[in-house]
């Protein structure tokens, strides 16, 4: 099996479980993340694609969690070095210019910043 494969697997198990325990069908998901059916059917079954970064984020949200949740990150670095993996595993950043990388993360950085201030205001 390949990294990516495992990676695909976990990420479709994390979303399945996850909706699951909230009770939710993949309707009330997909209508919650405002994502298609077809698009989270698809990542629920299909084991070897990976979706984007803002589908996660879709989803995360709309699960209230974070999305080291769901891809299964167990990495124990510095945050930045988190965000970086991650880039990693999907083989993406690695491909762009240092500066590129550095807005790229610079943007992830405050998206959970906010992730987490919205559902720390959430949860009082």
């Amino acid at each position: 099996m390949t990294k990516k494969y495992e990676q695909a697997c976990i990420i479709s198990n994390n979303i399945k479980d996850l909706r699951k325990k909230l009770g939710w069908t993949q309707t009330q998901l997909a209508f919650a993340a405002r994502i298609t059916e077809a698009a989270l059917s698809k990542i629920e079954q299909d084991n070897e694609r990976i979706p984007t970064l803002m589908v996660l984020i879709k989803i995360a949200s709309a699960l209230r969690v974070e999305i080291r949740d769901i891809i299964d990150e167990k990495i124990k670095q510095k945050s930045g070095s988190k965000i970086k993996e991650f880039y990693r595993k999907f083989g993406s950043i690695d491909d762009l210019l240092e500066k590129d990388q550095s807005m790229i993360l610079g943007m992830v950085h405050r998206i959970s910043f906010h992730y987490t201030n919205y559902h720390d205001l959430l949860a009082n």
